[in-house]
């Protein structure tokens, strides 16, 4: 029975023919030795360089450590940073949140109070429909009233040279000395006199009267005719009668303002206003209009005057509504200046007697005031015009 040879078996065979015949050739015998040493000298020197390349290989497995280490400390420190700011931006956010919420909350709020606001100004509104009168309307008013009393005392029709309105025969009253300067005064000066007149007459029966906006009974006053005029001085006694018993200031004004929305809701506001005083006046000065004057000068007069009357009662209600104490102060005849003087101005002079103290001879025009809280001095808000003397 053959057997198949074996590949190693072949191998081993013909490796020992090669050794043969090299072993045979003596030139070949001579070179192994050679070859042999070279090989030795060579692992020799391979061994001699394992130190060498074990201590590179150690170094750079030590830099791929620590470069790794540094990697995942890096790694480390970005993932804490990472957890950090995520807490923060909740944080963060959870405070956007709140703060959002707030803020509708306050919106909410400023929403409610700015309707309560609204609603607190349409109850003022509706309380003091007068709020409106500020110290600027008042003087207007007032300076105009001295102007339309300027311009009708210096009126060319009016005759001065004769003797003054005798005022016995009228229903007005005045300081008996007023026409006392008369006859030595030159027209500049009995023009002086006649605005002092008219203004005190506006004075009593309109400036200081406590009116409540009725035109049709408030003008029968002057006419004394008690029959229709009840309801007005029945209004003004009884505001008088609340200020005697002490009645808080406050409660009296509202009083006062809410009857005055009532006189308007009635529509008994309506309706002219000072045509019988204007009428009075008109007569008055009648007896100094001269001869010459035509039926168009006497009727532009009385114009004036009606327009005067008009202003003055004006005057007095846009007072009288509002919540401020507004009053014409007035300057006595005989007043020492110098105790007077930051309540007046002067605006003439009579005949000076030697040594004599400088006194108020004339008021031409009252000044115009108003109280001031928790004093008792009044805030001049236009001094009064007057004429001073030495006696």
């Amino acid at each position: 029975m053959t057997t198949r040879e074996s590949s190693g078996q072949r191998s081993a065979r013909h490796q020992g023919r090669q050794i043969h015949a090299r072993t045979s050739d003596p030139q070949q015998m001579s070179e192994v030795p050679t070859t042999i040493e070279e090989e030795c000298n060579r692992l020799a020197q391979e061994i001699a360089n394992i130190p060498a390349l074990a201590r590179d290989c150690l170094s750079r497995e030590v830099a791929n450590s620590h470069v790794m280490r540094d990697s995942n400390n890096l790694n480390r420190d970005l993932t804490s940073q990472l957890h950090r700011l995520t807490r923060e931006l909740q944080h963060r956010e959870s405070a956007i949140h709140h703060l959002e919420a707030k803020l509708e909350a306050s919106k909410a709020e400023i929403q409610n109070l700015r309707i309560k606001e609204q609603a607190l100004r349409d109850f003022i509104l509706e309380s003091d429909p007068y709020q409106g009168v500020s110290d600027g309307d008042v003087i207007s008013a007032f300076t105009t009233i001295r102007q339309w009393i300027q311009k009708l005392a210096s009126n060319k029709m009016l005759q001065l040279d004769g003797p003054p309105i005798d005022l016995k025969s009228s229903a007005f009253t005045a300081e008996e000395d007023l026409f006392s300067l008369w006859p030595g005064c030159s027209r500049s000066g009995r023009v002086m006199i006649l605005r002092a007149l008219l203004f005190r007459i506006l004075a009593d029966q309109i400036l200081m009267q406590d009116f409540f906006g009725i035109p049709g009974l408030e003008d029968n006053l002057a006419q004394n005719d008690d029959s229709i005029s009840d309801l007005s001085t029945g209004l003004s006694r009884f505001e008088r009668a609340l200020i005697h018993r002490s009645v808080p200031t406050d409660l009296v004004v509202n009083w006062r303002l809410s009857t005055l929305r009532g006189v308007e809701a009635a529509g008994m506001s309506e309706g002219a206003v000072g045509t019988a005083l204007a009428e009075q006046l008109y007569n008055l000065f009648a007896t100094i209009i001269a001869e010459e004057a035509t039926q168009q000068d006497r009727v532009k007069l009385q114009d004036g005057f009606r327009g005067l009357c008009s202003q003055a009662y004006s005057l007095r209600l846009l007072m009288r509504k509002s919540k401020e104490n507004y009053q014409c102060l007035p300057i006595s005849t005989g007043a020492l200046l110098d105790e007077v003087e930051h309540l007046a101005d002067v605006y003439g002079e009579t005949d000076d007697k030697p040594g004599g103290r400088v006194r108020v001879a004339l008021t031409l025009c009252d000044g115009l005031v108003k109280s001031q809280p928790q004093t008792d001095q009044p805030l001049v808000l236009e001094k009064a015009q007057v004429v001073i003397t030495k006696q």
